[in-house]
């Protein structure tokens, strides 16, 4: 006779705590969306909860306009010209929903073109100028993934100024590359899309990105999902579906806390096998495979473990969050003994003194950048006009969008002290570089602003000098143009070469 049974089979295994570089997605890590799309990591939320990743290539092959003259309702207009406030609007989701109500989705139109139902969005400001910031780690990994660098143009944005003009960022090589100005929406200008993640992440043997993925194996076949729970915890788990021949069909069978069949009682993990006889006298066996671990805990169950040749099997996973914070972040505060302090933590009773504000820790989560608690100029030039100086050793970057993969601050420092005296570069050598202290790059100086916030809330309460949020102010960096230029970056994060003899302010970076 034919045996139809049903069975619910789970596996959960122990989290994997080796390393926190495997456990957790980094700036520049590849990430696979439910669906099966992909993107590269452009940021990562401070609480460890998750972050933005931008798509590999632009939605559309051509340019696009933003939509028609009109105002979209619910979309709050945006004045933010040059103003740091602009961080502060990241609602590319909420924005991309209410454009796409308005105009119905119109596949002519910005927020038409992206993949709206699988989680793709047109980025709000904020979103678009913090990818500017990171293309030195995002463009490599975005071509190594098979994708597209983002073009050397203007990209739409999810928020409009009023009626007629919305806001686009520009990503050219020239003038003020990464800055967010407004534009008439019937303007033609590229989309790439971005979108959020957050904990628990599930990728599977077979390459898909999401919690359930649905089978039809024509062999027995092991499946292995691996998940990542939160920053840093990691789970996996492990089973096998076996194939009987096609004249044996077995079905499951869902229980809760134990399971019955043939007699016998199951309430332990373990291996379970059942021989049965098909009504053709071929053997055929169904197998519960079972194992029991501890936080986080992954569960792995299927419509059946045992199928028809190339029938269909649905397997689903799930996991626990495990938010946990990165041990260094933007915004800890460095103490002259080199230890590190928790914004929410300082206070004067700890008997420490603050040396500077972490702005960037790299993907070893114990190194990066902090800058100093004040400036050390706010009227220097680079050189005077009447003693430019080319560094022969420094590289010279021709555009804008090249000056910010420099990120050798220390080193460009080092060249230009060695080239120089105060007389010649004196905002290089307004700097303590014997104390470890430097002028840095374009790249570092943008990475900077782009954290401005948490940046500033800790310069607050370590009574340093926030930088000033609603004008511009230039700041010098240490990368160079040519003889007579030199790059800055002003506290809105747009960078540009000027003549090396106008007057700029400096605050220096150093190392941990």
């Amino acid at each position: 006779m034919s045996f139809i049974r049903n069975i619910l089979w789970t596996i959960v295994l122990l989290g994997v705590w080796s390393g926190l570089a495997a456990q957790h997605l980094r700036v520049g890590d590849l990430f696979i969306a439910p669906d099966g799309s992909k993107g590269i990591v452009y940021y990562l939320h401070p609480n460890g909860s998750g972050g933005w990743v931008v798509a590999l290539k632009d939605a559309t092959a051509s340019n696009c306009v933003w939509g028609s003259m009109s105002n979209v309702p619910g979309l709050a207009d945006q004045d933010f010209y040059a103003s740091q406030l602009m961080l502060l609007d990241t609602a590319g989701y909420t924005n991309t929903q209410q454009i796409r109500a308005h105009y119905q989705d119109n596949p002519s139109y910005a927020a038409g073109v992206v993949d709206f139902e699988n989680g793709w969005v047109l980025p709000s400001p904020a979103q678009l100028k913090m990818l500017y910031m990171q293309l030195p780690f995002v463009s490599p990994a975005i071509v190594a993934a098979g994708g597209i660098d983002l073009y050397n143009t203007f990209y739409w944005t999810s928020a409009e100024k009023n009626a007629t003009t919305a806001w686009a960022g520009n990503f050219d090589v020239e003038g003020y590359s990464g800055y967010v100005n407004d534009w008439p929406k019937n303007s033609n200008y590229r989309v790439r899309a971005v979108r959020s993640f957050t904990y628990p992440l599930y990728v599977w043997s077979t390459g898909v990105g999401s919690s359930s993925i649905k089978e039809a194996p024509e062999h027995t076949t092991d499946y292995t999902v691996t998940v990542m729970a939160g920053y840093a915890s990691m789970g996996m788990a492990t089973t096998t579906v076996f194939t009987n021949p096609t004249f044996d069909t077995v079905m499951v069978e869902t229980a809760c806390d134990s399971y019955t069949w043939n007699g016998n009682t199951y309430t332990e993990s373990g291996f379970y096998t059942m021989h049965l006889t098909a009504s053709n006298g071929c053997d055929s066996s169904v197998t519960l495979k079972l194992t029991l671990g501890s936080t986080p805990e992954v569960s792995l169950s299927a419509t059946a473990d045992t199928v028809c040749q190339s029938g269909n099997v649905t397997l689903q996973a799930s996991a626990t969050n495990v938010y946990v914070a990165p041990i260094l972040a933007v915004g800890d505060i460095l103490c002259t003994d080199g230890t590190f302090v928790k914004p929410s933590a300082w206070s004067s009773d700890l008997g420490k003194t603050a040396l500077g504000v972490v702005f960037y820790v790299d993907n070893s989560g114990e190194h990066g950048w902090a800058v100093h608690l004040n400036d050390q100029e706010t009227s220097a030039a680079w050189t005077p006009s009447s003693q430019y100086v080319d560094i022969p050793t420094l590289d010279n970057f021709a555009n804008a969008r090249e000056a910010i993969m420099d990120l050798d601050g220390y080193g460009n420092t080092q060249k230009i002290l060695a080239a120089t005296d105060l007389s010649t570069c004196p905002a290089a050598h307004a700097v303590d570089f014997d104390n470890g202290w430097y002028l840095p790059s374009a790249g570092q100086m943008r990475l900077l602003f782009s954290e401005l916030i948490r940046v500033n809330n800790a310069l607050q309460i370590v009574n340093g000098a926030p930088f000033p949020m609603d004008d511009f102010f230039y700041y010098w960096t240490s990368t160079e143009c040519s003889e007579d230029r030199a790059y800055n970056v002003s506290n809105t994060g747009n960078v540009t070469f000027w003549s090396k003899f106008y007057p700029f302010w400096v605050r220096s970076v150093r190392n941990f």
